[in-house]
């Protein structure tokens, strides 16, 4: 039998140590990246990436429950850094002043954005994958360490974590616990 997964209060220590971790050397990643921004400095930019640092909190929780310890799932990690950066790339777009409504056409090189439309894409897209990135390779490091644990499997059989077997299998968790 499996042993039991770790207490509500344990996992939510865990979650917060990764979240803070996550914050914080997420910050320090995008700072080379933030600092080649035309407004650095300005008000705007300071909001943008206070918001970011409470993302990439967020972001080190959910990626703690990407790496669990029931197996390693290469597209699910890249799918955790990409909705996070690409999320943050369009909620930080904003249309050019000269762009018209219904329907949007901001001018060239694409008619729905002009140049400066795709710049920030372009600038806030590479802060933003090298500071949730960073914190990927990060949080490996942390793991390995041991200074933080992953989070358990998870599984449909009341709270009972699965280890994988050595050697990966085709059946599922639900059948493996079944079997022992």
């Amino acid at each position: 039998i499996a042993p039991p997964v770790c207490g509500l209060a344990e996992e939510r220590i865990e979650s917060a140590k990764v979240g803070v971790a996550s914050a914080l050397s997420g910050s320090a990643f995008m700072v080379p990246a933030a600092l080649l921004q035309p407004d650095a400095f300005s008000a705007q930019w300071e909001l943008s990436h206070d918001l970011l640092a409470a993302m990439l909190l967020l972001f080190g929780v959910v990626y703690r429950y990407a790496v669990r310890s029931d197996g390693e799932n290469a597209m699910l990690k890249q799918g955790v850094v990409g909705a996070f950066a690409i999320t943050r790339c369009f909620s930080a777009l904003q249309a050019s002043p000269q762009c018209t409504a219904l329907p949007l056409t901001c001018g060239p090189p694409l008619g729905y954005l002009d140049s400066a439309m795709v710049v920030q894409l372009l600038s806030v897209g590479l802060e933003s994958f090298v500071a949730f990135g960073g914190v990927c390779v990060r949080d490996r490091g942390v793991l390995r360490a041991g200074a933080a644990r992953k989070a358990p499997g998870c599984s449909a059989n009341g709270g009972v974590r699965i280890d994988r077997p050595a050697a990966a299998s085709t059946y599922s968790s639900t059948a493996r616990v079944a079997a022992a």
